[in-house]
């Protein structure tokens, strides 16, 4: 984008861009450009510095601001004017152009700028793979328990403000340690995969559900109830004992899961004292046979107005 408020150095600019190979869209003054950049974006922004309203330093300062893909911003100065220069790298710009225009210095800009937007690109990826890392269950492709956690305090919050009810499910593969045992840790890692995708079949768009380590699950679910839940959780009970998975030796075997269902505020009035209520519950589907969904007990708690 050139941004210019005299027009014969604005068509001069563009051309000399367009001549380069690039497509140029153009701005008359600061404010124009601001609105055309919050809308449209900008790989590269060659901006005068004195212009009617924004001027030059403090629209580089707003892109700077402004989420999103990073946009390599030239200042145009006065020729040999190194102390507007120095200002305007200070504002955030990162190269500056004198206006006694030279095709070539234009061109060396705009390679600097290819260069500097695909170096910004890569470590855009890069962070987004490390955030994904951080934040999902690599075997299953859950959130994790750091990122549900938050995800999960977020709905019990929304809950508490709404006066709605939010049930925290605790769900454990029945006998998994066996599973390993007999078939080996990749079956193993295949039935946790499996279960993960029907769970995240099973649920709406809105609930989390996450993989907290090892063999066990958390569901948490806004605006449900204990009774809802737990039909809910027997439902995909079901579907889990028709599912067959296939060991190594060819041998053919099924699982099947326990889980506990804690509703808020009736068994608890924040994450952590949700969770014990149905880990307590899920122990007592444990104990009294396995592939079962129990309610938890209910506690007596008091709800702050």
């Amino acid at each position: 984008m050139v941004v210019e408020d005299g027009r014969t150095t604005r068509m001069m600019l563009k051309s000399a861009v367009e001549r380069l190979g690039h497509e140029c869209q153009t701005a008359a003054d600061g404010s124009e450009a601001w609105d055309l950049f919050r809308t449209q974006g900008a790989d590269v922004i060659i901006s005068d510095w004195l212009m009617p309203g924004i001027e030059g330093p403090e629209l580089c300062r707003l892109v700077r601001a402004h989420p999103g893909p990073y946009t390599y911003f030239v200042l145009l100065t006065a020729f040999g004017d190194r102390s507007h220069a120095l200002e305007g790298m200070q504002a955030g710009a990162d190269d500056y152009l004198s206006k006694t225009l030279d095709v070539d210095d234009l061109n060396l800009r705009l390679i600097a700028a290819d260069r500097v937007s695909g170096l910004h690109k890569r470590l855009a990826e890069q962070d987004a793979r490390l955030r994904a890392l951080a934040e999902v269950d690599q075997l299953t492709q859950l959130a994790n328990r750091h990122k549900s956690t938050e995800m999960l305090t977020h709905l019990l919050g929304l809950a508490r403000r709404q006066h709605v009810p939010f049930s925290l499910v605790v769900v454990d593969v029945d006998h998994f340690k066996q599973v390993n045992d007999r078939f080996g840790h990749a079956t193993g890692d295949e039935v946790l995969r499996r279960l993960g995708v029907t769970l995240r079949c099973s649920f709406r768009d809105e609930d989390v559900v996450a993989r907290w380590g090892g063999e066990e699950f958390v569901v948490g679910m806004y605006g449900m109830g204990t009774g809802d839940g737990v039909t809910r959780l027997y439902r995909v009970l079901e579907t889990v004992r028709h599912e067959s998975f296939t060991a190594p030796d060819g041998t053919d075997f099924g699982v099947t899961f326990s889980a506990g269902v804690a509703e808020f505020p009736r068994n608890g009035i924040d994450l952590q004292s949700l969770y014990r209520s149905a880990d307590a519950a899920l122990y007592g589907a444990k104990d009294a046979g396995r592939a079962r969904v129990f309610a938890a007990q209910t506690n007596s708690v008091t709800l702050a107005a």
